[in-house]
């Protein structure tokens, strides 16, 4: 479960790229944003983690679209300083995956993508998924043929 792209496009092609390149603790700062930013949501004396506090809020923000796209943007920028976007393939024919995350920033930025791509990477984010399942949600928001939910 929680598979976001094609099990052979990942197998054949971003494997080594991710494992070679770990996201680590590239995604903590924007866990800290969300947590300290979207705690008054559920109350301002909330002491949980980001994890948790996504799970309280998560039929709320599945709706919300400025929230998600705003979300991804500070997850894009996070993700645009991990080592691995640099060695993933590009969708759209462009050299590499930092080209089209870029192009999916400025979508953010617009208010322009919709919740149902959005939502996978930010569960990936906030549930501390492998970072195998994080740029598979990053391909699923961009579009990749073939990407599924799984």
């Amino acid at each position: 479960m929680g598979a976001y792209i094609n099990a052979v496009f990942l197998a054949d092609t971003l494997s080594a790229a991710i494992m070679g390149n770990p996201i680590d603790t590239g995604l903590d700062g924007f866990r800290n944003y969300f947590l300290t930013t979207y705690k008054y949501k559920v109350g301002g004396d909330f002491e949980g983690t980001a994890k948790e506090l996504f799970g309280l809020l998560r039929a709320q923000l599945s709706t919300d679209q400025r929230t998600l796209n705003t979300l991804a943007s500070n997850i894009l920028c996070s993700l645009e300083e991990c080592g691995a976007i640099e060695f993933l393939p590009s969708v759209s024919g462009a050299a590499v995956l930092g080209e089209d995350v870029s192009n999916l920033l400025r979508a953010a930025w617009n208010n322009e993508l919709s919740p149902t791509l959005l939502m996978p990477l930010l569960t990936a984010v906030l549930e501390e998924r492998p970072d195998i399942e994080i740029w598979g949600a990053v391909y699923t928001a961009i579009g990749y043929p073939g990407s599924t939910t799984v």
